[in-house]
């Protein structure tokens, strides 16, 4: 009783926290409606497994430093490939008069043209020593990049273990819901026919508060099993980034 009072106390302290009262619980009255009752939801796994992989931060962030990565090392691989560049150069010179020395500028051969054409190549002398720095950088390179592709492949699959684990508890706290319905029911109709039993005196008073009991730890079992469904269910709402379902 004082445990079961204790939580009853932490648990409105921490309801007057969330909602910005100061003061002890002796200052308000808090009242109670309605019935807990359970909601059933049904999930398509691999749906919600990609949903909750897209709502994370940290894989996002994984994805954009892979990409960062990526276009890092395509930067330093190119630092280590021959450049080949080509050129063309067409000279046009006017001719001259060969008795007199003065350009010519009139009649068929007075134009000359000249037409240049080359290729050049350049090949970095890192290329020739695999323990040269570019090398050594290519290779870096693709470690670290191996590395964050590891660590999000390791994100993605305990995402995916968390989703699977929450999803179990629902299917488990379903079953508990099912079952303690039942012993709810049978415990209730144990405890009336004791009642009965008792009211005619074909019972002692220890076997009908042991009905009683029986009844009391069945609803007990029952609300907590719905309990336990809503907080697995708050888990996976929280998981996938959504405020309901």
């Amino acid at each position: 009783v004082i445990s079961a009072r204790n939580r009853v106390e932490f648990t409105l302290l921490a309801v007057m926290d969330l909602l910005g009262f100061d003061g002890d619980t002796s200052d308000f009255d808090v009242e109670l409606t309605g019935a807990l009752e359970p909601e059933y939801y049904s999930f398509e796994k691999d749906k919600i497994i990609g949903q909750a992989i897209a709502v994370k931060y940290e894989v996002s962030r994984y994805k954009s430093n892979i990409s960062m990565m990526e276009l890092q090392n395509n930067i330093t691989k190119s630092q280590n490939k021959p450049s080949i560049a080509g050129f063309a150069n067409y000279t046009l010179m006017s001719g001259f008069d060969s008795s007199t020395g003065d350009p010519k500028y009139w009649g068929e051969d007075s134009w000359d043209g000249v037409l240049s054409i080359g290729v050049s190549v350049r090949m970095p002398v890192s290329t020739l020593f695999p323990w040269g720095k570019v090398n050594a950088d290519i290779k870096k390179g693709a470690l670290d990049l191996e590395q964050l592709e590891m660590g999000l492949s390791s994100l993605e699959n305990g995402i995916r273990l968390d989703i699977k684990y929450i999803l179990l508890r629902l299917d488990e706290e379903t079953s508990k819901i099912v079952s303690g319905g039942k012993a709810v029911e049978l415990a209730q109709r144990l405890y009336t026919s004791s009642k009965e039993r008792y009211s005619n005196g074909l019972i002692s008073s220890m076997e009908f508060k042991d009905s009683q009991i029986t009844l009391n730890n069945a609803q007990l079992g029952y609300l907590t099993s719905i309990y336990n469904y809503k907080i697995a269910l708050f888990d996976l709402m929280d998981a996938v980034g959504v405020d309901h379902f």
